[in-house]
């Protein structure tokens, strides 16, 4: 039965009448933190709180650091705002950002989206719950000192490769360090974590299908977004529901094929090169079926271990870089003590070798404290619960953003922050540091696994350079440096371009 005699009106008045009805939830759910009394930025319609950062105004770095430096001086302990159209919960006071990252029964989850019929999205980083421990006890092993010592070979045999690029780029200054240091990280993850050569850095034309995959995955496009903040603001079960993908299902049958013709190939052959692939291997095979880990979970890990690791790790050295070109104090005395240890050690960099560097590690933190590779943490509340010494309930399915770039660059812990300085980690100075003010890996129990992996690259591409060239900032370099308006990720939107001068050639 129609309400009036033409069907054309009655369907436009259902159509106004769900719209309306949309709007006022909508307009309903931006008082959520108002009526809780939980202070804040408020949103508008759409936007939410982030109208900036769509618009690509402002970077989702700048916005969490501003938002952070701007009730931090409030003296607010935390605050809510609003991703479109849901309410998010932000920490400020740090005894609250430890409670929501150690408090791991009621934050155990990053709220990425899993669909077990993708297998790629089966990792450690995305899953939550009894799952995510399950797979988090079988991994934690493969992360040891011991057996990252064990594929360090990989890192040493693409250093070699670095070191001919460099060599090579150098005589036509100036170099874009950005696009050396991509090439770098693809080369060591495909080859740890797949057991590949890809030859990123041998043949400067090759477009190798992982690192167009790669990028697919990474770059900011219309449907990448979508990907990303649907599960934020739609129930994962729905999405399941729907079948949702979480990533191109090309991109998915790309690592799908590759990990499992590696894994072939290995049994098959009888191969063993002491890398990821390797440990992952002697897992599946376990006897010990608490140990084992299925196929679907080794693709999950092998992709996540490369995607988290080629384009971070390129993007941190880069930042670290950007800043010893403009420190040459600094440069030299970091290349006054790694010419020292490696004298000590034959001029063979081993693990124990970098090990000793100790000023190498004060600037890979320090650098890591200014740029760190992701912004923000993100949890998710999978029950109620009620932050301590309050009476305000984070409810279940709320999302929970930790500013950590804003921390890094809190005066309170970091005083003069935007100054690079290696000595705020040496030995006296690091005791000052307030636990949970240095987050680029995360904390708590869902710290990354692959921390001393990626820093450990992040080193072997700073010797290699430091040991072989003294570099400056070229002027194509445009200051101050432009951030890329990638969501998630935080690099350089335009390349780091710096003047190499062989320390050979020169003397």
């Amino acid at each position: 039965m129609f309400l009036t005699q033409n069907i054309i009106l009655d369907l436009l008045g259902i159509f106004v009448a769900i719209i309306a009805i949309f709007a006022a939830n909508h307009l309903w759910t931006l008082g959520y933190w108002k009526r809780r009394g939980v202070p804040g930025p408020g949103g508008i319609c759409l936007f939410g709180s982030i109208k900036d950062v769509v618009l690509m105004k402002k970077t989702m770095e700048c916005f969490f650091r501003d938002l952070y430096s701007e009730y931090k001086s409030k003296g607010e302990r935390y605050i809510g705002c609003y991703l479109f159209g849901s309410p998010i919960f932000i920490p400020i006071h740090i005894d609250v950002i430890k409670e929501v990252l150690n408090t791991h029964d009621h934050f155990d989850s990053h709220g990425f989206y899993f669909n077990k019929n993708q297998a790629i999205t089966t990792n450690v980083f995305s899953l939550a719950g009894t799952r995510w421990k399950e797979v988090r006890a079988k991994l934690t092993p493969t992360f040891t000192p011991a057996k990252i010592k064990m594929a360090y070979n990989s890192l040493l045999d693409c250093k070699l490769d670095l070191e001919v690029l460099l060599d090579n780029a150098s005589k036509n200054n100036p170099v874009n360090i950005s696009d050396i240091l991509i090439r770098f990280t693809t080369d060591v993850i495909g080859s740890s974590a797949f057991g590949l050569e890809i030859g990123s850095m041998k043949d400067s034309n090759k477009a190798s299908d992982f690192v167009i995959n790669g990028n697919k995955v990474l770059e900011p496009s219309i449907q990448n977004l979508i990907r990303l903040i649907l599960p934020f603001i739609v129930n994962h079960d729905i999405l399941r529901a729907l079948n949702f993908n979480g990533f191109n299902p090309c991109i998915n049958d790309f690592y799908v094929n590759t990990t499992l013709s590696t894994i072939k190939h290995r049994e098959e052959k009888n191969i063993v090169r002491n890398d990821f692939m390797d440990l992952l291997i002697q897992l599946k095979n376990s006897k010990n079926e608490h140990k084992r880990l299925t196929i679907s979970e080794i693709i999950g890990q092998s992709f996540v271990f490369y995607i988290a690791g080629f384009e971070t790790s390129a993007s941190s050295t880069t930042f670290a870089i950007f800043e010893l070109s403009q420190h040459q104090n600094i440069q030299d005395k970091l290349r006054q003590e790694i010419n020292l240890v490696l004298n000590k050690y034959g001029n063979q960099i081993t693990y124990e070798a970098v090990q000793e560097m100790v000023y190498l590690d004060q600037v890979v933190y320090e650098s890591l404290r200014m740029y760190p590779p992701a912004p923000f943490l993100v949890r998710l509340c999978n029950k109620d619960y009620k932050v301590v010494g309050t009476d305000l309930l984070i409810e279940k399915g709320t999302s929970v953003f930790i500013p950590s770039s804003g921390i890094q660059y809190d005066p309170e812990y970091y005083p003069n922050p935007d100054k690079f300085d290696p000595e705020r980690f040496n030995a006296e100075n690091r005791k000052k540091i307030p636990s949970y003010s240095w987050l680029p890996f995360g904390e708590g129990p869902r710290v990354c696994l692959g921390m001393r992996f990626g820093i450990l690259q992040i080193k072997i591409a700073l010797i290699t350079l430091i040991q072989n060239f003294k570099f400056s900032l070229n002027k194509k370099t445009t200051l101050p440096l432009k951030l890329s308006r990638s969501v998630f990720l935080m690099k350089s939107e335009e390349g780091i371009y710096i003047d190499l001068e062989s320390i050979n050639r020169r003397e």
